[in-house]
């Protein structure tokens, strides 16, 4: 495809997606139920949803839309004791010897284990 019809196509998305989310605006569903109903993924709902909001034709998103959590949170470097520690519900234990090896017991027997050698 050149790219002129690749920007005719991208143009006709555009115009699809701007009406399918104006139609959502005035529905009383949820997102799933919509894009159910519409035989659209929920990804791209939300993706055209975030593409598109930034001109004035679309609808804003509705009050109480959850928003996306942040992908990555840097948490700084822990201070690492070779004991185990208690938690509630479970255990913790980390060791350097070698790399570092970090095992947390979240209860109900699941068993978290990092190791980096």
């Amino acid at each position: 495809m050149d790219q002129a019809g690749g920007r005719v196509r991208g143009e006709v998305l555009k115009s699809q997606w701007r009406a399918r989310l104006e139609r959502f605006a005035g529905a009383k569903q949820s997102v799933r139920a919509f894009c159910a109903a519409e035989a659209v993924s929920e990804p791209a709902f939300f993706h055209w949803r975030k593409r598109l909001s930034g001109q004035d034709d679309v609808a804003p998103p509705r009050v109480g839309a959850r928003k996306r959590a942040v992908g990555f949170v840097d948490a700084g470097v822990a201070r690492v004791r070779p004991t185990p520690m208690s938690m509630p519900g479970g255990s913790l234990a980390a060791s350097l010897a070698a790399g570092l090896e970090v095992q947390i017991d979240l209860g109900a027997g699941v068993l978290l284990r990092i190791l980096r050698r």
